[in-house]
């Protein structure tokens, strides 16, 4: 992957669904990450969805991975910037997908939660990338921000919330945004519900990510 429209040009996007300008919004945040995160892709189908109260939703079972987005949710509550966001955040979950199909020791997994890497640590083939990973779960949990989940939510918000696989979704989204120099320090107070860290946290996370993707060839050398 070059990261200079490769994702987008590798993904479907339902136009029956989508109208011209979501699809072109979404062409512009597949290209954003794209740049900041240059993994080899597979052809992701995305397409425009009820979800209820969600923003979106990572699929990684059918005969193509999809994405599905909730635009009229995402805007009545948030605008659009929380639409560019959630796109990121469904990507991180498509990566936590990617992390576990290159990882996974198959012979002993007993998946939890799905095919993500983050849910199956355990399960996980020794190797540098997953070195790097198991350090990034580990200091998303002793966060700050996981300690402000615990004591804004009941428990099922925070056994979702504070999950390692919404953690690594919302950290990667973040660091997307950051890498790219989209984030203000207004718009990162204004995020609902907590979800990105403060920006000094996070800039001791930040380096964890550099090193995982450095590992696994998905970053430009510096």
């Amino acid at each position: 992957s070059d990261g200079k429209g490769s994702f987008a040009d590798a993904s479907d996007f339902d136009s029956s669904s989508m109208s011209q300008k979501e699809i072109a919004d979404m062409r512009n945040a597949l290209n954003t990450f794209g740049r900041v995160i240059k993994l080899p892709i597979d052809r992701i189908e995305f397409s425009k969805k009820d979800l209820g109260g969600s923003f979106g939703r990572y699929d990684p079972y059918g005969e193509k991975k999809a994405i599905y987005m909730n635009f009229e949710q995402v805007n009545a509550k948030y605008g659009e910037k929380e639409a560019q966001y959630t796109m990121y955040h469904e990507l991180g979950h498509y990566i936590d997908n990617k992390l576990y199909e290159l990882f996974a020791d198959k012979s002993k997994s007993v998946m939890k939660i799905g095919p993500l890497a983050s849910e199956n640590l355990k399960q996980l083939k020794d190797s540098a990338p997953v070195k790097a990973l198991k350090q990034i779960i580990s200091a998303l949990q002793k966060s700050d921000a996981v300690d402000v989940i615990k004591k804004r939510y009941y428990k099922d918000g925070v056994d979702y919330l504070a999950s390692n696989r919404e953690l690594f979704a919302r950290a990667i989204a973040q660091y997307v945004e950051e890498r790219a120099g989209l984030v203000s320090a207004k718009h990162n107070e204004s995020m609902p519900e907590g979800r990105q860290w403060e920006r000094n946290e996070f800039a001791r996370i930040k380096p964890m990510f550099d090193k995982l993707f450095e590992e696994l060839q998905w970053k430009e050398s510096k």
